[in-house]
């Protein structure tokens, strides 16, 4: 009756030789419960990865928004694309069933492909860091319908 006395060697029902995989909604509970904890420790490694980028932007928005404070923090998002592509790789490996660990994956795939995707990364985050300072005069109701709404209508859609 009690925890450690059952038999878990004796053969049970198992699962079927022909059982399709499962679909929609029960395939995306399947993955969630199964690697939550592994989804969690990829998006603290991916955080602290953009940390230096967006902790250069936030630094940026506190100093009056100055052109320089814009290019350091795009200095510091070199990091960005690098990370990126480790993060897509190891979602992608958990979603695949196969077996790795995720420190030892995203840190290899981030040396891999840290230089091929430094471009990339900063053009990311540089469209991310345009588009949040073209929400701010928004969101305050410092500007009217003009430039800033085509403007960040254009990038949204």
């Amino acid at each position: 009756m009690g925890l450690f006395s059952r038999n878990f060697d004796r053969p049970g029902p198992g699962v079927n030789k022909d059982e399709p995989r499962k679909k929609g909604a029960a395939r995306f509970f399947e993955v969630l419960f199964r690697d939550f904890f592994d989804l969690v420790k990829l998006n603290v490694i991916f955080c602290v990865c953009i940390l230096p980028a967006v902790s250069a932007f936030i630094l940026g928005l506190i100093s009056l928004l100055t052109p320089i404070a814009f290019i350091v923090s795009l200095i510091a998002a070199f990091p960005v694309g690098g990370a990126l592509t480790a993060y897509s790789f190891c979602i992608t490996k958990l979603l695949r069933d196969d077996p790795g660990f995720i420190w030892h994956e995203f840190k290899r795939k981030f040396r891999e492909n840290f230089k091929q995707a430094a471009v990339p990364g900063i053009v990311c985050a540089a469209i991310i860091e345009v588009q949040a300072l073209l929400w701010i005069p928004l969101l305050t109701g410092e500007s009217g319908i003009g430039f800033e709404w085509v403007a960040v209508m254009l990038v949204v859609f």
